[in-house]
């Protein structure tokens, strides 16, 4: 395999694994919290792959929907 083709095969795994992030973290929320609103969500699905991997696992610690935006910007 090419250099060129490992970076896009790498690449292609970062954004499943950011895909799902951001599918698991909505769907955490919303359980937890009700429909969440679109900004919420859009800030969510701008958000990089770190924060999304923070907020998945501090999401049992959310007192209030509100406490998301320590995380978000």
């Amino acid at each position: 395999m090419t250099e060129l083709g490992k970076l896009l095969k790498q690449e292609g795994i970062e954004e499943g694994r950011k895909e799902e992030l951001i599918r698991t973290s909505t769907k955490l929320l919303t359980k937890k919290f009700g429909i969440l609103p679109d900004d919420i969500k859009n800030t969510i699905e701008n958000s990089d792959t770190t924060v999304l991997e923070i907020i998945v696992d501090d999401i049992l610690d959310f007192e209030r929907l509100e406490d998301i935006f320590k995380y978000l910007k």
